[in-house]
């Protein structure tokens, strides 16, 4: 059968999900996330994602780039995009375990970078993705 999936392309293209660990990391210490690893980056270079996939066995494969701006959290004003960056990553746990002036800075921090992006009244941010589709092989 037919499938198609989208994998996020380069954190540089997606400052709707690096900003926020821009901005963390300026309050907090973060890991340095490892290359490859489990992770929304993970499959960024998408050559070796098609590579991986052809040498799995599937064909057809075609991966097309779509960028356009994303509205964080389906559509938000700063506060919730706040709220939702901090709680759908887990970074936003690390930052949890800090001190309470510590995490008002950085919360301060982020509401003042996603109001740059405040459209219609939601934050929009660029995204990037990949659509991968292919063809399973025969079995």
């Amino acid at each position: 059968g037919r499938f198609a999936f989208a994998v996020w392309g380069p954190p540089a293209d997606n400052p709707w999900m690096s900003s926020i660990r821009t901005v963390l990391s300026d309050h907090i210490v973060l890991p340095t996330p490892e290359p490859g690893a489990p992770g929304p980056f993970r499959y960024q270079n998408v050559d070796a994602l098609l590579t991986l996939l052809r040498d799995a066995g599937f064909t057809d494969l075609n991966a097309s780039s779509w960028r356009a701006p994303l509205l964080l959290g389906g559509g938000m004003d700063t506060e919730a995009a706040v709220d939702f960056a901090l709680s759908a990553f887990s970074i936003g746990q690390q930052l949890d375990q800090s001190d309470q002036i510590t995490a008002n800075n950085a919360r301060s921090d982020l509401a003042g970078l996603f109001s740059q992006y405040v459209e219609e009244g939601h934050v929009r941010m660029q995204s990037h993705v990949y659509i991968v589709t292919g063809m399973g092989a025969a079995g």
